[in-house]
């Protein structure tokens, strides 16, 4: 094996380890719960309807099927483990099977950036030293453990990327369809995609040099064609729903998007400020380490000149049609500018690589901030830090607390998380009780697994030797990582 899959394999291995150690077990949100139970009407009745109305009408999600279809191998082996240990619930075996679902997404992520700037000619160390960055200094290490759709986008369009660049290199007819079937497909998952296709058929309608029109014509066709091909399982899933290929189930978007006031300064400044800079899910706060962008993004245009517009231009695209329709509510950060933010961080591998030792250790100290902000990320529920500043505060610093620009810090989500983090660190209200609701025991406790587990009675005896189980796995992990990187030139 050689030097580059050997460390692929072993980052994988690493961040998959590590995930699964501060995983939640559960899902969070209604959102997810819908698009699970499209997955549980496939597999048990063969539809993609979720029930039926009081008068017998068939009730539809209004999320695109990507998810529903992606989560149908974990569902399976939440099925299967239920059979197997019939004393555990089976919706609750289903559930935590689902919830690892990012897990892998999220990981692929991190070797999607490493083989990216291999390709580029960065060295392995510094690709390593980027994803670790990236994976857990970002809002990405907290959204590995729902079962969200923004991470599986990330990694459609990172990879789509890759691709391109591998088509830019010696270009052909099927890696242009693979770029076009890689962006088609996010938008299985997250609809607004359809605004990235522009910077790809942009790229490969211009670069490189040295092609026919000819030629750059068929290359174009092929990754149309890509697009399509997936794109149009949205219209047939739109005409299974509603009977008609064009009605996608967001009346609520379009409507933001054609009323007049959406476009007003004051209120797009609003959405800027709350997306960038906001205590609540302002990127800049809960992604810290893409400030780096700004240092880096220089270095990095002068080395790949294309690779870094098409990425600027989905960043810009993706940004401005966020701050059109609005952030998202529930969330650690932005939730919507989850797959942008691996494009915000590739750049950072300049740094890391010809940058003095004061500039390295200055990468590292926003690194460690990073860290300890997401560190608070996965340690706390979200759907609490929300609660209770509704109990605490009204329904008003609730609403202030995500759609204002500058919430005052007590509304804030970091503060709130932060308040939940010590409370639990002093003390914790949950008693191993059999009297205790399912909700208290989800949001009562530190986020993960194993408390989880603990208190819905799973044995010690099993919960120990499962979390010994994945650290090991991930000390196993860095160690052969660690070789493959001194076997090869860094």
């Amino acid at each position: 094996m050689s030097g580059t899959r050997s460390a692929s394999l072993w980052l994988f291995i690493a961040f998959v380890a590590f995930y699964t150690i501060t995983m939640s077990g559960h899902i969070y949100s209604y959102d997810d719960e819908v698009k699970l139970k499209v997955t549980e009407s496939i597999i048990e009745r063969g539809a993609v309807s979720i029930g039926t109305s009081g008068k017998d009408k068939a009730v539809y999600s209004y999320f695109p099927i990507g998810s529903s279809i992606a989560y149908i191998p974990f569902y399976l082996l939440g099925r299967c483990l239920s059979s197997l240990v019939p004393s555990l619930p089976s919706g609750q075996m289903i559930e935590f099977c689902v919830s690892w679902y990012n897990i892998p997404i999220t990981a692929l992520i991190m070797v999607c950036i490493f083989l990216l700037l291999s390709d580029i000619g960065f060295g392995k160390r510094s690709s390593v030293l980027t994803c670790v960055i990236l994976g857990l200094g970002t809002t990405l290490w907290p959204y590995s453990k729902q079962a969200w759709s923004e991470p599986t986008v990330g990694l459609l369009l990172l990879t789509g990327l890759l691709a391109l660049n591998r088509y830019l290199r010696g270009p052909d007819a099927g890696k242009a369809f693979l770029v076009g079937i890689l962006i088609g497909l996010s938008g299985c998952f997250r609809l607004e995609t359809v605004i990235c296709v522009l910077p790809f058929i942009v790229a490969i309608g211009v670069t490189p040099k040295g092609i026919d029109n000819h030629r750059r014509l068929i290359y174009l066709l092929f990754f149309v064609l890509g697009v399509s091909l997936f794109w149009s399982l949205n219209l047939v899933y739109n005409n299974a729903r509603y009977g008609n290929i064009f009605a996608f189930g967001y009346s609520s978007t379009i409507s933001k998007l054609t009323s007049v006031g959406t476009y007003s300064l004051t209120r797009l400044l609003e959405r800027m400020g709350q997306l960038s800079f906001s205590l609540s899910k302002g990127v800049f706060i809960f992604s810290l380490p893409i400030v780096l962008f700004f240092f880096s993004i220089k270095q990095f245009y002068i080395r790949e000149k294309t690779l870094t517009l098409v990425a600027i231009s989905i960043i810009v695209l993706v940004f401005g049609f966020l701050c059109l329709v609005g952030g998202s509510r529930w969330a650690w950060g932005p939730r919507y500018l989850v797959y942008i933010v691996p494009l915000l961080i590739l750049p950072v591998a300049t740094l890391i690589k010809n940058s003095s030792r004061r500039v390295r250790r200055s990468v590292w100290i926003v690194f460690t901030f990073g860290f300890l902000i997401n560190l608070l990320g996965v340690s706390t529920s979200h759907t609490v830090v929300m609660e209770k500043i509704l109990h605490e505060w009204g329904e008003d610093a609730l609403r202030e607390s995500y759609s204002a620009a500058f919430p005052p810090p007590e509304h804030s989500t970091l503060f709130r998380a932060g308040k939940e983090f010590s409370y639990y660190m002093r003390s914790n209200n949950l008693t191993r009780s059999p009297g205790l609701t399912d909700t208290e025991i989800r949001y009562g406790t530190f986020d993960f697994w194993f408390t989880l587990g603990y208190f819905r009675g799973i044995p010690l005896l099993i919960i120990i030797p499962g979390v010994f189980f994945w650290v090991a796995i991930l000390c196993f992990a860095i160690w052969r990582l660690q070789r493959a990187l001194n076997s090869s030139s860094v």
